[in-house]
């Protein structure tokens, strides 16, 4: 069954019988303006007439991150800090500002952040049921699939359950095909750029948990407290995607002849979603004890919903005059 659409069908592996492309203007001209860039064609499995058959299919791994960014402890952050200084101001140490010489208990950090952010050895799975046969010109076939990830960034993931029919039915000059499914599917977002914070967190920075809402001893006060205040406050944030979809297709094709036929195609689809941001309040203190200003907690609903149905009908002759 193949059906027309203008993005990412999120189709599992086990649905999908063949994919074509199209890429010269003759064979997608049938396509209009929608095929003018190419058109992939992704024709999802039909049944076989015979006794029924059960094909099941699942796997779970684990993901391993192999690669990393080196990053700079303590001792070696502030030898930095100290040269480059001594390079473009020509200070040394002793007429140098730093972090550490507001807040000294700070060198008893050695903070990294992005062994808290990665998520190593994250899960995914894959398992899928599928049904096919047919008899007297009549065949189906039921695929169901349930895909799990998690994200190897922590608050992110994704999982997705389909369900896909197909029949077909062909008689004489008529054939008839029909195809429904329907998905359900959640994502996790993580915080925006999460991993990149993590990498430039500096390692005499207070360690950071990522579910508390509150950090003592910030630092002094400056900008620094406040990014680190602003960061715990991500830290918390819960980002959740919704989506429930269904489409649903009918093609009926007959030949009047051997060269000509009439084919009609009708298809419908659905597409509810909903994502929800919440972001708790993180209150963060300075090493004074005064509070450090941060976000408000706030809440976020979107919702979106889209429809889509198409009717084709084609006349199609074909013959051939001579032979090459």
């Amino acid at each position: 069954m193949v059906s027309l659409l203008m993005e990412n069908p999120k189709l599992s592996i086990n649905e999908i019988e063949t994919i074509d492309v199209l890429k010269d203007g003759a064979s997608a001209a049938i396509y209009g303006t929608r095929g003018a860039a190419g058109v992939i064609l992704i024709t999802t499995k039909k049944g076989k007439e015979g006794q029924m058959k059960i094909a099941v299919d699942s796997y779970y791994g684990l993901q391993t991150i192999t690669s990393a960014t080196p990053l700079l402890n303590v001792e070696d952050k502030l030898y930095v800090q100290f040269l480059q200084g001594s390079a473009l101001n020509s200070s040394s140490y002793g007429n140098t500002w730093t972090t550490i010489e507001q807040s000294p208990h700070f060198l008893t950090n050695n903070t990294d952040l992005v062994q808290l952010v990665q998520n190593d050895m994250a899960p995914i799975q894959n398992h899928s049921l599928s049904l096919s046969g047919g008899k007297d010109g009549l065949t189906y076939n039921v695929t169901g699939n349930y895909f799990d990830q998690e994200g190897v960034i922590i608050k992110s993931g994704y999982d997705r359950f389909n369900v896909r029919a197909n029949t077909q039915f062909v008689k004489g000059k008529w054939n008839i095909t029909t195809g429904l499914s329907f998905r359900v599917e959640n994502r996790e977002h993580a915080p925006w750029g999460l991993l990149g914070d993590a990498i430039k967190y500096t390692a005499y920075s207070p360690n950071i948990d990522p579910g508390s809402s509150v950090l003592d001893n910030a630092g002094p006060d400056g900008n620094g407290a406040t990014n680190l205040s602003y960061l715990g406050y991500r830290f918390l944030q819960e980002d959740n995607q919704e989506n429930n979809y269904f489409d649903g297709n009918l093609s009926l094709t007959y030949s009047f002849t051997d060269n000509l036929k009439f084919t009609s195609r009708i298809a419908t689809s659905y597409d509810n979603g909903t994502r929800i941001t919440i972001n708790p309040k993180f209150t963060a203190y300075r090493d004074d004890g005064t509070e450090v200003t941060s976000q408000r907690s706030k809440v976020r609903n979107m919702s979106s919903l889209a429809k889509k149905f198409t009717w084709e009908n084609i006349l199609n002759y074909q013959k051939k005059f001579w032979r090459s």
